[in-house]
């Protein structure tokens, strides 16, 4: 009698020892299930992640094209910068000149003005940013009187230009890195003429 409760006591631990055994087989079946399920998950977060980065650096980007639109709107730099004067009402008769001091030419006929920065009051350009600028000068001799101009930047001879009668063309031009507010102007040699026959004595400058 003894005997069979041992034997019934071995199989019984057996069988609770197999189901023990195979309840943990699926516990780890399940948690390795959802490991790769968390992974996956992770996967997929991570790639959405990603996409939201690179979503906000191209918003970002846009965002700051769109706030330097509005800077240079605001005060910035504009897309250009120059002018165009001849010289007209300002003539003694047909002549400007001669005077008996360097005189500076009022080009007073204003063909172009973008940004404003040519002055026809003074004949001053002063440069509103810093930066290239280039200008050009042509102006005509009298019939009997030569004629000499000098290009001045800040009371600073830069060039200048020589016609001879009688009606000769005295023309130049230039590059300069200008800084803001630098003052650019033409004046005429004292005893020396500009012809203002035509309108065709001028004065013009662009910002790059």
């Amino acid at each position: 009698m003894m005997m069979k409760v041992i034997i019934f006591f071995c199989i019984s631990i057996n069988v609770v020892l197999a189901s023990n055994s195979q309840q943990g087989s699926d516990i780890i079946t399940t948690l390795q299930n959802n490991i790769v399920m968390m992974q996956r998950r992770l996967s997929k977060a991570e790639a959405d992640l990603q996409l939201v980065r690179s979503q906000l650096t191209q918003e970002q980007v846009k965002r700051e094209k769109v706030e330097m639109a509005l800077k240079q709107a605001k005060g910035g730099q504009p897309q250009k910068v120059g002018f165009f004067a001849t010289l007209k009402s300002t003539c003694d008769s047909t002549h400007y000149g001669p005077y008996k001091t360097n005189i500076v030419i009022k080009f007073d006929n204003v063909k172009t003005n973008t940004g404003n920065a040519y002055n026809p009051a003074t004949g001053i350009f002063i440069a509103p940013y810093a930066g290239l600028y280039s200008f050009h000068v042509n102006v005509l001799s009298g019939h009997h009187n030569r004629t000499d101009i000098h290009l001045m930047i800040n009371n600073y001879f830069q060039y200048n230009a020589i016609g001879e009668p009688p009606y000769s063309y005295a023309s130049n031009s230039a590059v300069f890195n200008l800084k803001k507010n630098d003052k650019v102007w033409v004046e005429l040699k004292k005893k020396f003429v500009v012809d203002c026959a035509g309108d065709i004595s001028s004065f013009a400058g662009v910002y790059h």
